[in-house]
């Protein structure tokens, strides 16, 4: 069967690609040791303190798409990103972090400023989640044409 993965990233603008302190794809292991959902906030708001108290973050979503015969296609959304799907990452702490995304609390919405853990949408994070599984079902849908021509419903 064919076979589509997803990782992400977290890229702070401020910091060079090779800068040791970008988390990248290592966004919970600074290291070498797993960090808590605790101490991830204790790490990424010290690190927003070293670098001014803001600093403008987002994520990038690569993906992979793998047919049985050996045929890949890949990419990311690393370019074009509109400011929505940006955000900021603070050293002031603001409330509890939502369920499962521990940066909520010192993360500010990229066009509106309001603490993402209080803002009380998740648009931007499902808007950018569905344009990549577009962009991975395209490549998907494009590598079947390949191997089946136009009858690859």
């Amino acid at each position: 069967l064919p076979a589509v993965s997803f990782d992400s990233g977290l890229y702070l603008a401020e910091l060079p690609m090779d800068d040791p302190r970008q988390p990248g794809l290592c966004v919970r292991r600074v290291g070498g040791k797993r960090l808590s959902d605790g101490e991830m906030v204790s790490h990424y708001a010290a690190l927003a303190a070293s670098l001014g108290g803001r600093v403008l973050c987002r994520w990038v979503t690569g993906y992979a798409v793998c047919l049985p015969d050996g045929r890949t296609a890949s990419g990311n959304d690393a370019a074009g990103q509109p400011k929505a799907w940006q955000f900021y990452l603070t050293d002031e702490p603001c409330g509890d972090p939502l369920p499962g995304k521990p940066l909520s609390c010192i993360s500010l919405e990229g066009d509106t400023g309001e603490y993402v853990n209080r803002s009380g949408r998740d648009g931007a994070s499902a808007r950018r989640r569905a344009a990549i599984y577009r962009r991975a079902a395209g490549e998907l849908r494009r590598l079947l044409e390949e191997v089946c021509g136009d009858e690859g419903d």
